[in-house]
């Protein structure tokens, strides 16, 4: 199968669209996984410190958002789309990743208290407290699922 070189103009469509569509897939899913645990299967007791079921879950979310943000940035762009996804998601994760660090290194205490009972998605996104494990594993888990899913459309397309 020969075909023509995909333009640089369409890898750059299928990294942005890849990309919008992992942002809006992780927020859904998440959202998903906190109304399905309440905020009493969300956080540890009386703080905002994410349970290690939730960071898992965020995780696992964001492997699927990340393949399927590589699937279809392959199947806009090409290959190179893919790489190039896989590079912006590793960079704005590590970025996102050292303001968080700071931002929860810079607080007095290192967990903020919280009032038992329901806490609003909102009031819980700002404040929530995550381990350095998973603010540093996001990155990764952007590049390998990007990646991932890219290779996976790769394969289907040459099946095809």
């Amino acid at each position: 199968m020969n075909s023509q070189p995909i333009p640089l103009g369409r890898s750059i469509l299928g990294m942005f669209a890849g990309y919008v569509l992992s942002v809006v897939l992780l927020l859904l899913l998440v959202a998903l996984c906190y109304i399905q645990l309440g905020s009493e299967g969300v956080f540890v007791a009386d703080s905002y410190r994410d349970t290690s079921l939730f960071e898992i879950l965020k995780l696992a979310c964001g492997c699927v958002a990340a393949i399927a943000a590589g699937w279809l940035a392959v199947r806009i762009g090409g290959a190179r789309a893919a790489v190039m996804l896989a590079v912006l998601m590793t960079v704005t994760g590590l970025v996102n990743g050292s303001i968080a660090w700071n931002k929860q290194e810079s607080r007095q205490e290192p967990w903020l208290e919280r009032a038992p009972g329901p806490v609003n998605f909102t009031l819980a996104g700002e404040n929530t407290q995550n381990s350095a494990m998973y603010i540093f594993s996001l990155p990764f888990v952007g590049l390998v699922g990007s990646l991932a899913g890219g290779a996976l459309r790769a394969a289907i397309q040459r099946k095809h």
